[in-house]
């Protein structure tokens, strides 16, 4: 199964790198990190690329830390505490945000080789990636290359079967896994 979070709140060119975030410089700075965060090689001292990333639980940890006092990013403070928090190398966080998107966005999005990703090219490439899709609102929720639900507003709107129920989509992604032979997620309680 994989769990990817993706930046949505803005406008990319497809004829150059500029991009504009809906709430300015500091949400694309904010989103960069957190998608560098996500595509560094894992773990972090492999000498050779393994196309091994940030497993989920550390990106998504990171990503709430960083996100539990948003007003402060991009601090380096805050930056550096939630990447020690949840074993992110600050210094490779740090070359991702740096490096330029001046190749093609494939070469610097991580697919070739992780250590040379690009947070300007991630960003570029999820927003161009999203606007493709149709997505429009943080936040959606896609299962199986599909729009299950969105959360707009403080409601759930547009969503599959159930509703914005949290057993339902934990059924969907069990189902899909594997044929409801075994459970992926457990809820107690």
């Amino acid at each position: 199964m994989t769990q990817m979070l993706r930046c949505i709140s803005g406008r990319a060119s497809n004829e150059s790198s500029d991009l504009m975030c809906m709430h300015g410089p500091e949400e694309c700075l904010g989103d960069m990190i957190i998608l560098c965060a996500a595509h560094l090689p894992f773990p972090p001292s492999s000498e050779a690329y393994n196309n091994n990333t940030t497993p989920v639980v550390r990106s998504l940890g990171f990503a709430n830390c960083l996100l539990s006092s948003y007003q402060k990013i991009p601090e380096r403070a805050l930056v550096e505490s939630c990447a020690m928090e949840f074993g992110i190398d600050f210094n490779a966080l740090n070359a991702c945000l740096s490096r330029q998107a001046d190749e093609e966005d494939t070469k610097r999005i991580g697919v070739h080789d992780a250590g040379e990703a690009s947070g300007l090219a991630l960003l570029r490439s999820d927003f161009i990636r999203n606007s493709a899709l149709g997505i429009q609102t943080s936040c959606t929720v896609r299962v199986n290359k599909k729009t299950w639900c969105i959360r707009d507003g403080g409601q759930w709107k547009d969503c599959q079967s159930r509703g914005g129920e949290v057993s339902s989509l934990v059924e969907e992604i069990n189902s899909l896994y594997n044929n409801g032979s075994e459970t992926l997620l457990r809820q107690s309680g």
